[in-house]
This record gives structure tokens, sequence and C-alpha cells, in this order.
């Protein structure tokens, strides 16, 4: 075993001395994996038998979210996920895509066709690297077998203007930062539009009607261009934290946030529409489409559909969950709401006989005295599942499509609102970024205490989820309770754990952009100091984590969060000797997967680690 690598940051030195794993190769990391792989699966073999049951429920499950409803032009379009859509043509059979697209993928993350037009432009995963998450964009015509042209080395991102279309380019991997164009109709001509050349923010592609606008971000901070026939700044660089939220028809109608005076302005192309609007001092704004004069906003997790014309605004559709109207043509809309399945609805006949009643909120109460918002889905004694990711400002996921397994085994799912999260004010956002991790941490403890106060749930029921950056305030609590005395079971995928080595690493895809995220200890002692409280790794006790038990699951080809981080992670948690012998900490490790796994592969990796969970459960009762 190494003796360790000496790290130094602001003067600190450190000790890593599982620094080897790193580069992720050689025989001693070998070694380690086949030991956790051979643990994994001699753990799937002993629920092998209830593995198929679960596979189809969860199946069925999710059959009502793949419709095809969404339509572009010629093509129908299924949503399967954050920028994850399936596609095929109109009068095509959905299984027949494959011969008709000479073996190319239906599944896009990103769609553009024109009204008219039998040519689709799509964005798709390249499979020569799996897991890499690098993108193709390519034009095909119905019919024909091969593309009309193809994008390699591109971003998810794909945009028609006139007669040109638009990507952004990739480097370092994940890294979008230049805008280029082409011609549409046979992909010559490229030309370099934009290039971003400070290496904190990245670049994203945001479709309107007749606009294209590409929004420069890093952590809260947001400076807005806007393309039409010529480039013209929308809003100007600055340093302070700005929210945008788009309309879909031309480039001047959008609403503002200024983190000056924390208000949020609508621009004077929204003004000449004439629209009354409803307060945003406690609606806040998030989506608006000015082509079906529809606002929706949100409120702790609470989404309202509102009607907007010159006279007060009305209210369509009222509840808490995910909404998604069309970004093409239709009029259809996904709502995802927790406990049921997913309902579409025509914009032209929402109702709110479907806001779903039976989901109830309360409220934890922080160390800071912030009232702190959760949903309970579900009544069951069995076990208490709290599920939240809480980074980025990203709004929650609000589905429960995944743990209807847990809801049909008597479970109650939680789903709550931590700082951090996208469901409430841009304060709320930001209070969660760097230092305020600190506050997540807090804000979870008060969550996990009232849910299971109010189910009357013990520990060892008491399963915490999270996913990525959800690994963050899951792996702290697991630092902070190693014991088990808060809860007894922990389950996270692909988890940032590791935040202090991740952060000093300027090699890592991620480390630059996400400054204003979590910080940059090498050169800020203050985020340096607020990393050491909070981060997971480096709170986690010498003794490990003997009294919870943990599935973690791990890709080798993460270009996110790198496999080595939940290896870590879990050689750590097992260093006490006296771990319970119930407490096992399991580790799966894919060898060919990378940050997100779809199709019928992911459900069944899904249902094995419930499996896993419901079979510990269980045996705790017994």
């Amino acid at each position: 075993m190494s003796s360790g690598l000496i790290r130094k940051t602001q003067g600190i030195q450190w000790k890593d001395d599982l620094a080897w794993m790193e580069p992720m190769k050689g025989d001693q990391w070998n070694t380690l994996l086949h030991k956790y792989q051979k643990q994994w699966k001699d753990s799937v073999k002993d629920v092998a038998y209830t593995i198929p049951k679960l596979r189809h429920t969860l199946e069925k499950s999710l059959d009502v979210g793949k419709q095809m409803r969404f339509s572009a032009g010629n093509v129908e379009i299924g949503h399967l996920g954050t920028m994850a859509y399936s596609w095929r043509w109109k009068g095509s059979l959905q299984q027949s895509l494959q011969s008709q697209q000479s073996l190319k993928p239906n599944i896009a993350s990103d769609i553009c066709v024109k009204k008219g037009s039998d040519v689709v432009y799509i964005s798709y995963e390249d499979s020569s690297e799996v897991g890499a998450e690098k993108f193709i964009l390519a034009a095909y015509t119905r019919g024909s077998k091969v593309a009309l042209w193809e994008k390699h080395g591109m971003g998810p991102y794909i945009g028609i203007l006139g007669e040109r279309c638009y990507g952004i380019a990739c480097k370092k991997k994940l890294v979008y930062y230049k805008l280029v164009s082409w011609l549409a109709k046979d992909g010559s001509d490229m030309r370099v539009e934009y290039e971003e050349n400070d290496p904190r923010y990245n670049l994203e592609l945001v479709k309107g009607r007749d606009v294209l606008f590409i929004r420069r971000q890093s952590g809260p901070k947001q400076d807005v261009f806007q393309l039409s026939n010529t480039s013209r700044l929308l809003e100007g660089i600055r340093l302070e934290s700005r929210r945008f939220v788009f309309g879909c028809v031309s480039a001047d109608e959008y609403i503002v946030w200024n983190g000056e005076d924390d208000k949020w302005k609508v621009s004077d192309g929204l003004k000449r529409r004439g629209y009354v609007f409803p307060s945003f001092q406690q609606s806040v704004p998030e989506y608006i489409d000015t082509s079906r004069n529809l606002l929706i906003t949100k409120w702790y997790g609470t989404r309202i559909v509102w009607k907007l014309s010159k006279d007060p605004p009305t209210i369509l559709w009222e509840g808490v969950g995910n909404l998604l109207i069309d970004p093409w043509d239709s009029n259809w809309m996904k709502i995802t709401i927790p406990g049921i399945k997913t309902i579409w609805e025509k914009t032209t006949h929402l109702s709110l006989k479907n806001a779903h009643k039976t989901i109830k909120r309360y409220f934890a109460i922080s160390a800071d005295s912030t009232p702190i918002p959760f949903y309970f889905v579900g009544t069951g004694k069995k076990g208490l599942f709290i599920s939240a990711y809480s980074a980025y400002g990203l709004s929650s996921n609000f589905s429960t499509a995944r743990w209807t397994p847990l809801l049909q085994e008597g479970w109650t799912i939680c789903l709550p609102i931590f700082r951090g999260a996208g469901d409430h004010t841009p304060r709320w956002e930001d209070d969660g970024r760097l230092s305020g991790r600190l506050r997540v941490l807090e804000d979870a403890e008060a969550v996990v205490r009232e849910a299971r106060r109010l189910c009357n749930m013990d520990v060892d029921r008491t399963v915490l989820y999270g996913r990525s950056a959800g690994g963050l305030w899951v792996g702290g609590l697991c630092s902070k309770f190693p014991k088990g005395d808060l809860f007894g079971c922990a389950y996270m995928e692909v988890p940032y754990l590791d935040v202090l080595r991740t952060t000093t690493n300027h090699d890592l895809p991620l480390t630059l952009l996400e400054t204003d995220e979590f910080g940059l200890p090498n050169l800020r002692v203050s985020d340096l100091y607020g990393i050491l409280q909070w981060s997971p790794m480096d709170t986690l006790p010498e003794n490990g984590t003997p009294g919870i038990f943990q599935i973690v699951r791990t890709g080798l080809n993460d270009p996110q969060v790198f496999a080595y981080e939940s290896v870590k992670w879990i050689v750590r948690c097992q260093a006490g000797s006296n771990a319970h012998p119930r407490k096992k900490q399991l580790l799966a490790i894919e060898s060919d997967q990378g940050h997100f796994v779809l199709g019928s592969l992911g459900i069944h990796q899904q249902a094995e680690d419930i499996a896993i969970l419901l079979k510990h459960v269980k045996n705790l009762n017994n």
C-alpha cells in the first residue's frame, strides 16, 4: 500500500494516503476493483429472484412518460428526461426507427426541425467513447440512410436560424466554449461566431421561435447574447448575479432578475404585449411562453401555470411537480407529479383537477431558523426514503416513478427542497453555494429529524438518496453521523464526495467552471475553510461509518465525477473494524459507463439497487 502523497493548499499540508487511486490504473487499483465487484455480485445473487419483478414494475411506471406527444414539423418526440428525447418520423412505427436511421440512435439530446421540412437536425451522444459525454450533431432526411452531414466534438445543443445551423464546440470534456455555425443544407461554410476565453464560463444555447440565446454562465453569474440575423449584446458582462427567463418569440421578450435590488423586471418587449403579470414577490417566474400566452411560476416547489392577457392573469393549474410545455409545435404539456404517473394535458385545456391533493407539504426549521420545505408521498410505515439534489440552482426531480416499488412495499417518500435547489427564489439558490453548502447540511439534518418524527420512523429504516452533487448532502451527513444515530442507510449514484481534492485539481474539466458553485481553495482562503467544514471526504472520521449501510454506484468512464472518488469513499468508510455485521458498504462499479445510463440497462441496475435495499431493511426487522 502506498504511503500517501503530501498535498499543500494555502500553506496547509495534508496527507492523502489514497492519492494512488487517482490515475485509476495499475495492479493495486485493479485488485481493489475486483474485490468490490465480487462483493457486489454476491449481494446481487442473494436477491436475484426479486429483480425481474422489480424491473417490470419500473418499466411499467415509466411507460406514460415515454409517450411521443410532442412534435416538430414532421417529427414526433418523446421526453425521457433532462436533455434526453426519443424521436421518430410521423406515420412511422417507433420500433422501425433503427432501420430507417441506419442504426443511428433514436435518442437525442436536442432536436430541431424546420416547418414543412423532411430534414431533422439532432444532437446525440458519440458512442465511440461510452460515457464520455461527447456529442455528434447531424442532419437526416426522411427515408435516407446516410446523414446529410455530421459535426463531431460538439456540446449537446443544436439550433437553426435562417439558413444556418448553430452548435457549441467542446474542449477538455464538458467545456462548451465556442459558438459555431454552418450552412444547414450541407454542413459547409463553418464559422466561429463567438469564443469564450474565460475558463470559468460555459456556454449554453437556448432556443426561441425566431431567436437563439447564448447564455454565458458561471455559477450564479449569467450574461446573455442573442442571435437573429446579426449578433448584438443583450446583457452586458457583469459581476453581480443575474437570472433570465426567456420568451420564445422575439429577442426582446424576457424577464430578468437583478441581484442588486432583488427584483424581477420585464423587458420592453414584454411590456409592449400589454401583459398583466402576477406579483413576483411570492411567485417567481420560471418559464414564459409568449406564443401561447402562458407563464409558469414557482414558490417552495409549487408550480402555477398562469394565462396571460391584458387583464389580470388567471390560474390554469397549480400543484407540486415538474412541468414541460412542448418546446416545439404542439400544445401538449408534460406534468410530472409525485406519487402518480405522468400526466399529459393540452395547454388549451389545463385543469386544476390534476393537481395532486394527497401530497403534503411540511417545514423543518434549520439551524439558522430558516423554514425548509419538504413533501411527503405515501404514508407507509415500512421505511422512509429521502431524496434530494439541491445544487447548481437546478429544479428538483419530483418524479417518484423510480421509487414505485418502495411505495408499493409501504414506504413513505420524502422530497425536500434544501437551499441550493432551483424551486424557490434566486436567493434560495445562491444561499446553497460556496460556504452555503454548510447550510445545506443543516437543512438536510433538520428535514431528516422532522420527517422521522412525523413518520415515527426509526433510524434503521431511514434511507437517504443523492445522485452526483446530491452526494454532497448525503455523504456530508454520513460523515457527521457515522454511527447511524440520525439515519441507517445511504444510497448514492456517481456521488461527488472528494471536494478538496477535486477543487484543487485544475486538470479536471469542471474545476474552474464550478468556481462559483463549490469554490477555488487554491486561491481563496474562505473557500478552503468552507470546504473543510462540509466536504464529505474531508470530514469523514478515521474509523469510517460503521453504523450506516451504504449502496454506492459509479462508472469508470464518468467524466464529471471520477470513479476514484467513490472508491476512496468506500475504503475510508470501511476503515472501522467495529462495523455492524449488517451495515455493509457496497460499491457497484460499471467498467463501461459514464455519468448517465439510459434505457433498459439503467432500469435493470435500479432494480438491483432497490432489491438489495429492500432486503437489507427487511432483514433488520427479522
